[in-house]
């Protein structure tokens, strides 16, 4: 009656690790490649991680019209595990897009809208020693940014 006993979504599923699909496209004539958290397919418009976060990495030697060195991904791989060290350490988020491009490579998660953002941005960039890392926020109900690679 009036939604009081509304049963929540169960968001346990949001944090399962391993289940990602690779989609390859391209962006303004360049080659593109997105990592899909699908873990969250069912979760769309169903909680209350509204809040898009993206940190974009440029690349260092960048590469237009093809991806980032063998070298500089593997750095890449490890400012992803330090990005997202210090966002579970600044609250509940879920990754849900890594975006692989000649020139960037952006991690985007989804969090409640209380999160953070500034103060896990601050830290990252003082543990990122290798690269710059630039940072975006917005409320995304809908989850366009995700949906718009999981529906292709």
């Amino acid at each position: 009656m009036f939604g009081l006993f509304k049963k929540k979504d169960d968001i346990s599923g949001m944090f399962k690790d391993g289940d990602w699909k690779i989609l390859q496209g391209a962006y303004d004539g360049n080659p593109i490649f997105v990592r899909v958290n699908n873990a969250l397919s069912n979760h769309i418009g169903k909680t209350d991680y509204t809040l898009k976060i993206g940190f974009a990495i440029p690349l260092n030697d960048p590469n237009p019209g093809d991806m980032p060195t063998s070298e500089e991904n593997e750095e890449l791989a490890s400012v992803e595990d330090q990005i997202i060290n210090v966002v579970r350490k600044h609250g509940s988020a879920v990754q849900a897009l890594a975006i692989t491009m000649g020139t960037f490579k952006e991690f985007v998660f989804y969090a409640p809208k209380n999160f953070n953002v500034q103060s896990a941005h601050e830290q990252i960039m003082e543990e990122v020693k290798s690269h710059q890392v630039q940072c975006m926020a917005q409320v995304e109900e809908d989850w366009a940014s995700y949906t718009n690679w999981i529906n292709g």
